[in-house]
C-alpha cells in the first residue's frame, strides 16, 4: 500500500511537471512566426523593386550612367538604403521576440534576421531584373515573396531527419528557409535548452537551425548573381 501510494504521488507530481514544462506556444512558434514576419516584409519588399524598376522605366538610370555614375555604386545605393530599413525591421523583432524566446541569445536572433533582410534585398534586385513595368513589377514581388513560404508547409509535421534533401531544395526560396530555421529555435525553446552561437552546428543528415541560415546566405548569393546575370543579358 506504501508503496502504491509513493508511486501514485510521483507520478502525479511527474504529471504536473510535464504539464509545466511543455508549452502548445512553441509548437506553434515557428511556422506562425515565418509567416507573420514574411506578411510584415511584403511593403518594404514591394517599394524596392517598384524603385529598382521605375529607375529602368522612366531612363534615369540610363541617364545617371551617362553621367558617370558606377553601376555598382546604383546597386550599393540601393542596398545601403533598405538596409537600414530591414535593420531597424531586425531590432525591433530581437526586442519583442528577445521575451519570449528567452533561452535564446539575443544576438544570434538579431543576426538571423539580418540575414533573412539581407537575404530579401537580394531576391528584390533578382526580381526587379525581370520586370521593365514598375506598377507590374510592385504587384508581382510581394505575390512571388509570399509564394516562396509555402513549399514549408509541405514538410509540415516532419522531423528534423526526415526529408532533409528536400528540406534543402525548399530552402533555395528564402521565406522557407527562414521558416525552417524559426521552427528549429521555437522546438529548442520548448526543451529550454535554446540556441546559442557555441551550440549552432551543421548537417547534412538533418536540417538544423545553422542550415538554415547557411542557405540564406546561399539564397543572397545565388540570386544577387542571377540578379547582375540577367540586368547584363537582358538590360531592358
Amino acid at each position: 500500500r506504501i508503496q502504491t501510494r509513493l508511486s501514485r504521488k510521483l507520478n502525479s507530481r511527474f504529471a504536473l511537471e510535464y504539464r509545466y514544462t511543455t508549452n502548445l506556444f512553441y509548437q506553434a512558434a515557428g511556422p506562425t512566426m515565418g509567416l507573420l514576419i514574411c506578411m510584415s516584409t511584403l511593403y518594404p519588399v514591394s517599394r524596392l523593386v517598384k524603385s529598382i524598376v521605375e529607375e529602368k522605366e522612366t531612363r534615369m538610370k540610363e541617364i545617371m550612367l551617362i553621367m558617370g555614375l558606377k553601376p555598382i555604386a546604383l546597386t550599393a545605393a540601393w542596398l545601403c538604403s533598405y538596409f537600414v530599413i530591414f535593420l531597424f525591421i531586425a531590432i525591433s523583432c530581437t526586442i519583442v521576440l528577445s521575451n519570449v524566446f528567452k533561452h535564446t541569445d539575443p544576438s544570434l536572433i538579431w543576426f538571423f534576421f539580418i540575414t533573412f533582410g539581407v537575404a530579401e534585398i537580394s531576391f528584390c534586385f533578382f526580381v526587379a531584373s525581370i520586370f521593365s513595368r514598375s506598377k507590374l513589377a510592385s504587384i508581382a514581388a510581394p505575390i512571388m515573396l509570399f509564394s516562396s513560404l509555402m513549399p514549408r508547409y509541405i514538410f509540415f509535421g516532419t522531423y528534423e531527419g526526415e526529408m532533409a534533401t528536400n528540406k534543402f531544395l525548399a530552402s533555395i526560396l528564402v521565406p522557407s528557409a527562414f521558416t525552417f530555421s524559426a521552427d528549429k529555435m521555437s522546438e529548442l525553446e520548448d526543451t529550454r535548452e535554446g540556441i546559442s552561437w557555441s551550440s549552432l552546428r551543421f548537417s547534412t543528415e538533418e536540417f538544423t537551425f545553422a542550415n538554415g541560415m547557411f542557405m540564406l546566405w546561399i539564397d543572397t548569393v545565388l540570386y544577387g548573381i542571377l540578379a547582375w546575370y540577367i540586368e547584363n543579358v537582358f538590360p531592358r
